[in-house]
């Protein structure tokens, strides 16, 4: 316990916020004890703890452990005056329960200072960016009319469109919320658009006289990137999407589905040109590994770049490619003890099936593991119920998963082989499947239910793992 205190008093005593190491040390003691229930219950460590949280003024750490105030009192009112003073120089106007980070808060004072205010935001996965787009959104609603919000999925697309309508809808907003180019509104009505990159082409195309205020590419780096997106219509359906495909796109268009990187180009390109006011973002984009037309795109448009270099979250590599499972913490924190090697095998189901039970062994929780193609996460997830299923674990779930998974097997069933349905056997033996091939409200109740800790861990493909 000792250790921990005069780790964290050297820490905070040396901190300087221009010090790359020197914060990211501070950070990852924070993110480490945080997580460790035992030692937050020492007064003089949590005390510590948020003092880190406050040194650092990354509040989400005091949040994360419950600290609404100072855990130990301070004996001066000047102390506290000034922390509630911090505490809400940086808060939310969005969501005054919500405390900004500083480099959150330094995104949105940059791109309200900024002149012309257009901005490109490199930061971590998970950093909140489209949640700094809904604080300018919000700062700026008597200047925008029209908001354009440019998303490469279709899932992220809806997840977005959602969040979205619950913004306008807490802040008595006088926005529509548009997800098809068939939904536009003719008239004078404000409107947000939320689209992918084809859809942002549709829309200048169909209306080319419509003026957009401001406009959010998320994900920029795709630009550079031909990957195959999500191939979902709103309802879930792959067949219905891929006939809608092929009656909108003519053999000249044909581009638009077999090169997404050079539409996303084109859309951003076209933004660009007439839209005076946009975001762009993307995680951990290297300035000084742009290519020559992205620098040459950046400098004509003159945006200003910010590069966002903090993780919030804590990082332990846990290495299973070889032939054992060995663990490494960053050099700031203490070694363990004990340092054991798990050894696993080498066919990929039987190393699934160890690496499922080292992860339960330590507790890690909830753990997404990321598989290339709905096919892949099928077979994993069920070579892994062959291995080490449990369908008692099925009488465990609250009344309400089980009613949807009745559902379900009633809504599929198929001459009585739903039984046999691999989505089936994976959540009644305990683990989660979530892939684009799945119906839409079948892939959200999954998601809510992994949320929620009914099962811990989920095979996934890029449809969740993006945003």
């Amino acid at each position: 316990m000792q250790d921990y205190v005069n780790r964290l008093l050297l820490a905070i005593n040396r901190y300087d916020p221009n010090d790359v190491q020197i914060v990211k040390h501070l950070r990852d003691l924070v993110r480490w004890i945080s997580d460790n229930d035992s030692l937050k219950k020492d007064p003089i460590i949590a005390n510590l703890l948020y003092i880190a949280s406050q040194k650092m003024r990354v509040f989400g750490y005091n949040m994360l452990n419950g600290f609404l105030e100072e855990p130990v009192p301070s004996s001066s009112i000047l102390d506290d005056f000034g922390n509630a003073a911090i505490v809400n120089l940086y808060r939310s106007q969005v969501n005054r329960v919500n405390i900004l980070d500083q480099s959150q808060k330094e995104v949105i004072d940059t791109f309200q200072s900024i002149s012309p205010r257009r901005l490109l935001v490199s930061a971590p996965t998970s950093y909140g960016k489209t949640f700094l787009m809904r604080e300018i959104v919000f700062l700026n609603k008597e200047r925008y009319r029209n908001i354009l919000l440019v998303f490469p999925t279709v899932a992220l697309l809806l997840e977005n469109a959602r969040m979205m309508s619950k913004f306008v809808l807490e802040n008595e907003l006088n926005y529509h919320i548009v997800k098809t180019v068939d939904a536009v509104c003719d008239d004078d009505s404000p409107q947000i658009f939320v689209f992918t990159p084809e859809r942002a082409l549709q829309l200048i195309a169909s209306f080319p006289d419509i003026k957009i205020d401001f406009f959010f590419f998320d994900e920029v780096y795709k630009i550079d990137e031909d990957y195959c997106g999500d191939a979902m219509d709103e309802n879930g359906d792959e067949e219905s999407a891929q006939s809608q495909r092929q009656n909108s796109l003519s053999e000249n268009d044909g581009f638009l589905e077999e090169d997404r990187g050079k539409t996303f180009r084109i859309a951003l390109y076209l933004l660009a040109k007439t839209v005076e006011e946009y975001y762009l973002a993307g995680p951990n984009l290297n300035k000084e590994q742009f290519g020559l037309g992205m620098k040459r795109f950046l400098e004509r448009n003159q945006i200003k770049i910010k590069e966002i270099l903090f993780e919030p979250t804590l990082r332990i590599a846990v290495n299973a490619y070889s032939k054992v499972i060995e663990e490494h913490l960053p050099a700031s924190l203490p070694e363990p003890k004990t340092k054991s090697l798990v050894p696993i095998k080498s066919k990929i189901n039987n190393r699934i099936r160890d690496v499922v039970t080292y992860i339960g062994k330590k507790n890690y929780g909830k753990t997404l593991l990321y598989c290339t193609t709905p096919a892949k996460a099928i077979e994993y997830s069920n070579k892994l119920v062959e291995s080490i299923g449990c369908d008692e674990i099925y009488e465990r779930y609250p009344n309400e998963f089980k009613n949807f998974i009745s559902h379900i097997k009633k809504e599929y069933d198929v001459d009585n082989y739903v039984e046999e349905w691999s989505l089936i056997k994976v959540l009644q033996n305990g683990f989660g499947m979530h892939h684009g091939k799945l119906p839409k409200y079948i892939q959200q109740e999954i998601l809510e239910q992994f949320n929620n800790g009914v099962f811990n861990i989920l095979f996934c493909t890029s449809t969740i793992v993006e945003g």
